[in-house]
């Protein structure tokens, strides 16, 4: 009885997805030049895409990833995916600069404007492997 009563109030909209264990909304970002932090567990991720644009243009991807204020040294790549066309995910591995916990990578990855997936795959040295996703409306 509980879970009809349940289900029935959240298909009624009285209960908001996150108040049924839904997953969180994304965040999003762009159109235009990104700079926005991310928080995974006890990390944190900064991001920036410069000019974050969309074609055959280079875009600048520059990732800093901090424990407790820290900078970590990590393996960053990137994964790229269009949800609205059917086709194959772009990636990126960043190059890292020893000590100072950032990555940096350019690539034509943003290959047309639109609602662009990214997860960026993080793997902190001599920790456990954790993704961070968000969306990127990208224009030209």
């Amino acid at each position: 009885m509980k879970a009809a009563a349940l289900a029935a109030l959240t298909a009624a909209g009285a209960l908001a997805p996150a108040a049924v264990g839904a997953e969180p909304r994304a965040v999003v970002v762009g159109p235009g030049a990104v700079a926005r932090t991310l928080a995974a567990g006890p990390y944190r991720v900064a991001v920036g895409i410069s000019p974050n644009a969309a074609g055959r243009r280079p875009n600048t991807f520059v990732v800093r990833t901090t424990r407790n204020g820290k900078p970590v040294e990590a393996a960053v790549s990137i994964r790229f995916t269009m949800p609205a066309m059917r086709m194959p995910s772009l990636g990126l591995r960043l190059g890292a600069a020893r000590g100072t916990g950032v990555s940096r990578g350019v690539g034509e990855t943003l290959t047309m404007p639109g609602r662009w997936e990214i997860v960026l795959h993080v793997v902190p040295r001599g920790s456990p492997a954790f993704d961070v996703a968000f969306v990127d409306v990208v224009a030209l």
